[in-house]
């Protein structure tokens, strides 16, 4: 019998895809931009879609 704090990785992918989405929501409900990794850069986006290279990333993420 699985414990009530255990998870699937599937399961534990699907609150980390919801958790990502709700805090990209609420920074943009707020006006203020998030903050990642897109195509080897560091960046700003903004809400309106626009976006600011900060810097070249340094390491590689791999995505899921």
């Amino acid at each position: 019998m699985k414990k009530k704090s255990e998870h699937t990785i599937k399961e534990l992918q699907e609150i980390a895809r919801e958790a990502t989405e709700r805090a990209w929501n609420e920074n943009f409900a707020l006006g203020l931009p998030i903050v990642i990794e897109e195509n080897g850069n560091i960046v700003k986006r903004y809400k309106d879609g626009s976006v600011t290279i900060i810097k070249k990333a340094t390491i590689k993420i791999e995505k899921a």
